[in-house]
């Protein structure tokens, strides 16, 4: 299936995001902007071509094992590998990597990879059910009172029993989410559907809107089931992504680089904190840059973008098997394709 210009710029403009996000204070008000929709926006981007071909159950799952599982457990052995090449005695943090590993919990951002493996799974068999839209509502109605629920029991403390219920409770939403970008696809992108200038125009202002009126349900992580007010919290989600994705589809010459780092956000998402680009070069723009924090971690993230450009060609030239799985390492009739 070809590539759709529109979920390549968007993933680069929300992997911008991610990294940007870490990089700025937590309660800020920019930081709860971007949190209200930058991890929706991959899942519903994740649900665009969810099951567009017809694959059985085993061929879906080796397909999204290798894409998904593999990635995040070759990371996680390179964070405890690093850590022991440094010669940390930080066995504590070697074994919540390990288990987060295990559990599919997912060590820091390889959550992310983790909750979409698990949704996509349940997700294949809800596709396939005649109460499809029964089940996605029950999973958006659930999430309303299991996520506030949880997160009050402290499910973010690791030696908390909440903690492995969250695991599969933050895929409510993320199933909700996957519904809704399959939605986007037969509806919008599969009927070439062209929007109009007064729905680019009502589109920016929803954006502009929403930078101010998320600030009403404070900052969210759907990493430990925050989502505070979970209307609101699926109302600026959704409605901020679909608005981006009407404004952008006015553009279809848009900027390659940007695009260029949509297609390989996966990397940049198993990179950038794996190997602390964050970290080292905050500690050494601080050095050279005084400015207002948000201004410089502006200026860091784009520093990291330019590393994560020779980071991305070595692994896709030399190192392919550290993000992509070798077809020989996992049986499958076609290869997991």
């Amino acid at each position: 299936m070809n590539r759709d210009y529109r979920v390549d710029f968007l993933k680069g403009l929300g992997i911008f995001l991610v990294v940007y996000g870490h990089l700025i204070p937590e309660e800020s008000y920019v930081n709860n902007w971007i949190y209200s929709f930058h991890m929706p926006l991959f899942f519903i981007l994740s649900g665009v071509f969810l099951l567009a071909k017809k694959q059985n159950f085993y061929q879906y799952f080796i397909k999204n094992l290798k894409s998904l599982v593999y990635p995040m457990v070759v990371f996680s052995f390179i964070k405890i590998l690093l850590l022991i090449i440094e010669g940390s005695n930080n066995y504590q943090e070697m074994f919540e990597i390990t288990i987060n590993t295990i559990t599919f919990a997912g060590d820091g951002v390889f959550w992310f990879l983790s909750a979409l493996f698990i949704s996509k799974l349940i997700y294949y068999f809800i596709d396939h059910s005649i109460y499809k839209n029964v089940i996605v509502l029950l999973c958006f109605i659930i999430s309303l009172l299991s996520c506030p629920f949880l997160y009050k029991q402290e499910c973010y403390n690791f030696f908390n029993f909440w903690y492995a219920v969250n695991i599969i409770n933050r895929c409510l939403p993320v199933i909700v989410f996957l519904y809704i970008g399959q939605e986007i696809y037969k509806k919008i992108i599969s009927k070439h559907i062209n929007f109009s200038s007064l729905q680019v125009v009502f589109a920016i202002i929803l954006i502009i809107a929403n930078t101010v009126l998320c600030q009403m349900n404070g900052h969210v992580d759907l990493h430990y089931s925050k989502i505070n007010n979970g209307i609101l919290y699926y109302f600026f989600s959704v409605s901020t992504v679909l608005s981006l994705f009407i404004v952008i589809s006015k553009f279809s010459n848009l900027n390659n680089f940007v695009s260029y780092y949509g297609k390989n956000s996966l990397i940049i998402m198993m990179t950038h904190t794996t190997f602390r680009l964050t970290g080292y070069i905050s500690e050494f723009c601080s050095l050279f840059i005084n400015c207002n924090e948000f201004i410089e971690a502006f200026f860091v993230t784009v520093i990291i973008f330019l590393f994560e450009i020779l980071i991305i060609e070595i692994i896709n030239r030399f190192l392919s098997f550290l993000v992509y799985c070798p077809n020989f390492l996992v049986f499958s009739k076609d290869n997991g394709k």
